[in-house]
């Protein structure tokens, strides 16, 4: 049995997990939750978002294209970012500190090529139905970066607005996974992984490669970081003057789409909240809308 591995303290490695949040409460809430399961939690602050050093950010990465979506209806100029959007303004501000964690983890020379970082925003909670989350995350890293690595070619998946998809990877294992999810009209899921190709576990939890929304709960091993920015990259390029690319959670979603769909844990474990339509949000961890309301909008 898999979980039988790690029934001793002293048989448990800590994860590493970065939490985006600029309120006290809300992060120190999200970093209970995840220190009980066996998280060493950082925070990342992210930029204020009526700052200036935003708008520079937001003009610089945005100057080679002639005009940004807000709606069907409005267009603003790339010359400065609208004071008037604060939606638009947050949701950019959460891009940058994601993109700013992952750059910084590439980057160090304090990881390992096999050492995973999570990344969380702070309105998490923990699916009931996972009572032993520890191990459901430590099989979702074997799956997802098995030891012995096996060359499995992924081919690029092409979107209806997407004449010239990303070319894929030769997959070495994920490298990439997500610990919560939600499931849109245009989300992409294989099949469930059949039981043989998982670690023996309880059955409580399964595991599906799937592409999707929200960036709530996710993790990337070292080896992977600078592809997954690189295509990040690309894809905002290609596409930054659409509506939604803005959202880090469209650039991950778009990743799953035309490069490989990506491992969730907990494809089983639809939102128990009201509200949340059943199996929209999925997997260990969902967002706890009904406590933290979203502060993006």
């Amino acid at each position: 049995y898999f979980c039988d591995n790690f029934a001793s303290p002293k048989d448990r490695i800590s994860f590493n997990a970065f939490v985006i949040s600029n309120d006290n409460s809300r992060f120190n809430h999200t970093k209970n939750i995840l220190s009980r399961i066996g998280f060493n939690v950082s925070k990342h602050k992210p930029i204020k978002y009526d700052s200036e050093k935003l708008n520079s950010l937001f003009s610089s990465q945005y100057k080679k294209t002639k005009s940004f979506k807000v709606n069907q209806n409005t267009s603003n100029s790339h010359s400065h970012l609208d004071k008037s959007n604060d939606k638009l303004r947050k949701t950019f501000s959460n891009k940058i500190s994601f993109e700013t964690v992952l750059k910084h983890f590439n980057n160090s020379d304090s990881f390992g090529q096999d050492e995973w970082i999570f990344l969380f925003e702070d309105d998490i909670k923990l699916h009931p139905i996972a009572t032993d989350p520890y191990c459901a995350i430590r099989a979702a890293m074997q799956i997802a970066s098995p030891p012995v690595p096996v060359p499995n070619p992924a081919p690029a998946r092409k979107m209806k607005s997407n004449p010239s998809p990303v070319k894929a990877q030769e997959r070495v294992g994920d490298g990439i996974l997500y610990l919560g999810l939600c499931r849109h009209d245009n989300s992409i899921c294989e099949a469930l992984l059949p039981s043989e190709q998982l670690p023996h576990l309880d059955n409580k939890v399964a595991f599906q490669r799937c592409s999707g929304g929200c960036a709530h709960a996710f993790g990337v091993v070292k080896w992977k970081a600078p592809f997954l920015l690189s295509v990040l990259e690309s894809l905002h390029n290609e596409y930054s003057d659409y509506n939604d690319f803005h959202y880090f959670d469209v650039g991950l979603r778009t990743f799953g789409q035309l490069v490989h769909p990506i491992l969730l844990a907990g494809s089983n474990l639809p939102s128990p909240l009201l509200g949340h339509k059943p199996y929209n949000h999925v997997g260990l961890f969902y967002q706890d809308r009904g406590k933290f309301p979203t502060t993006i909008g």
